[in-house]
C-alpha cells in the first residue's frame, strides 16, 4: 500500500533501545490505514488494529512495562474513550471509531495512555517515604490529574 505524501512516524524513546520508524510490514500496513484516504473504508478490527499499534508506541514511549489493549463498546455518549487501570485497558466509544477521524482517535488513545502512565506516577507517590520527594512538581501534578478527572478530593500540596 503506497500513499503519496505519507511519512511514516519515527519514534525514540531515550530509555529504549527501540528508534526508527515502522518495525515490520504489517506495522507498515496497519499505520497506513490512519491515513484519511483509507480510514474510511477500513473495517472496525482494521482500525483497531492501527490504534493498538498507536497505544503500544505510546506505552514504549513513557517506559511501561505492559501493553495497553485497545477495545471497543457501546460507551456514554458524552465518553470518547475511557482507560480502566484496574483492567488496563483502553475502551473506544464504537460511534467515535465510526465517525471520527484519524486524528482525532489518535488523541484519544494517547490521551488515554497518558492515564496509565499518570497512574504510576501514582504509585510511585504512594510508594515514597520522603515527605520532601512527594512535595516534587511531576508527582503532585498526576496525583491532582488523577483526582480531578475521577472527582476525587485533592490532597495539599505536599501531602
Amino acid at each position: 500500500m503506497i500513499i503519496n505524501n505519507f511519512s511514516p512516524v519515527v519514534i525514540y524513546n531515550p530509555l529504549s533501545s527501540s528508534f526508527g520508524s515502522l518495525r515490520t510490514d504489517s506495522e507498515n500496513d496497519q499505520f497506513l490505514l490512519l491515513h484519511p484516504d483509507y480510514f474510511s473504508t477500513a473495517s472496525i478490527n482494521q482500525k483497531l488494529a492501527a490504534l493498538q499499534l498507536v497505544s503500544d508506541w505510546e506505552t514504549e514511549y513513557y517506559g511501561l512495562s505492559y501493553n495497553i489493549p485497545v477495545l471497543v463498546e457501546n460507551l456514554d455518549r458524552n465518553e470518547l474513550a475511557v482507560y480502566s487501570d484496574r483492567t488496563r485497558t483502553l475502551t473506544i466509544n464504537l460511534q467515535h471509531l465510526e465517525n471520527s477521524d484519524p486524528w482525532d482517535l489518535i488523541q484519544s488513545v494517547c490521551h488515554e495512555v497518558n492515564h496509565s502512565y499518570q497512574y504510576r506516577l501514582c504509585d510511585l507517590y504512594d510508594s515514597v517515604d520522603n515527605s520532601e520527594l512527594k512535595g516534587l512538581y511531576p508527582l503532585h501534578k498526576a496525583i491532582l490529574k488523577i483526582n480531578v478527572g475521577n472527582f476525587v478530593t485533592i490532597p495539599k500540596f505536599g501531602q
